[in-house]
């Protein structure tokens, strides 16, 4: 079980040739084939599609295919709840961090799996442990 963020999840329809992107292509395969659950706040839908329709290379037909596949996939995808909201809020002060940012790694403490990232910053913010681990570094 895992959980992946949005840089993770973008890089399946947007990225070719970017660093790392066979990995978390490998995730989503993995996931596919039931050997791997991938997690996700609600958060990761409007932050994918935000990435997808404010890229100038992706036209609306490429962007609504792409989030059709991401529909088919059928992430586990979390509604915060008040507690969640209150966990990722903590985490946000503790980090100072975005409380986007702050959610994903809630979602990973509570589910006790790690969140893979390819943020660089979150991880310097948040210290690479147990709860955030950069894609590159995440084993498979």
């Amino acid at each position: 079980m895992v959980v992946l963020d949005t840089s993770v999840v973008i890089k399946w329809f947007y990225g070719k040739g970017e660093e790392d992107r066979d990995k978390a292509l490998d995730f989503m395969r993995r996931h596919s084939r039931n050997e791997l659950q991938i997690h996700a706040p609600d958060l990761l839908l409007y932050e994918v599609t935000n990435v997808l329709v404010h890229k100038p290379d992706i036209g609306r037909e490429v962007a609504q295919a792409s989030l059709d596949v991401l529909k088919d996939i059928k992430l586990a995808i979390h509604w915060p709840g008040e507690e969640g909201m209150k966990i990722s809020a903590g985490i946000a002060i503790d980090f100072g961090i975005s409380v986007y940012d702050a959610s994903y790694i809630a979602l990973a403490r509570v589910l006790k799996a790690p969140l893979i990232t390819t943020d660089k910053k979150l991880v310097q913010k948040a210290g690479q442990t147990d709860d955030v681990v950069l894609l590159s570094e995440a084993g498979l």
